[in-house]
């Protein structure tokens, strides 16, 4: 086969961003060869094994990325999901962008809290937010929605929350954690880290 010149997409989903939405219509769009869907709890479609797989550490992903004849990398289009970080475009010989939607913090958290509370309490769920990615068994995380929206048998307010579930500054914390930012300290992020980060 060609190499593939056509660039890969590697798309970071930032929780809360609308991120369910768009894997959506990738998955409507684009073959299952074509996506790769990194969601711990959701698991993804192994190309190799012809089967879905939990995510467990990001070794596993790097060993399966490692393991994908070049044939099957070049097929693959898009790769998107919370458990993508930079650096995983040096697995394909190919251009690559990464892409990462983030949302005005405020109404991020805030939309956060309200998910979390439905989760906790069994609420019913948008149906949007309902596993639309693999076939693997899928329940949203209840016991730490507990433990971070329940405090002596009663719902936090959102202002507690936002201390206990270490809510603050959350985009800028996943960007470090993701390598997106090199700096492991809040305190020292500057403009010039950010602008950098935003250029990768």
């Amino acid at each position: 086969m060609l190499e593939n010149k056509s660039p890969i997409y590697i798309i970071l989903h930032v929780q809360k961003t609308g991120g369910t939405t768009m894997n959506i219509h990738l998955k409507n769009n684009f073959k299952k060869e074509e996506t790769l869907f990194l969601y711990k709890r959701r698991g993804f479609f192994n190309l190799v094994k012809n089967k879905y797989e939990y995510v467990k550490s990001n070794s596993q992903i790097n060993s399966y990325l490692s393991s994908l004849t070049e044939d099957k990398k070049n097929k693959i289009k898009i790769i998107m999901g919370h458990e993508v970080y930079y650096g995983m475009h040096k697995f394909f010989n190919r251009p690559f962008k990464y892409i990462i939607f983030l949302r005005e913090p405020l109404k991020r958290a805030v939309s956060n809290y309200k998910q979390q509370r439905k989760v906790a309490l069994q609420l019913p769920q948008n149906a949007i937010t309902q596993d639309h990615l693999s076939p693997l068994n899928f329940k949203p995380p209840k016991k730490i929605a507990k433990k971070n929206i329940i405090k002596n048998n009663k719902i936090l307010s959102f202002t507690k929350w936002l201390n206990v579930a270490n809510q603050k500054n959350f985009m800028t914390k996943l960007l470090m954690q993701k390598s997106f930012l090199k700096n492991d300290s809040l305190i020292n992020v500057t403009k010039k880290d950010i602008k950098s980060a935003i250029k990768k």
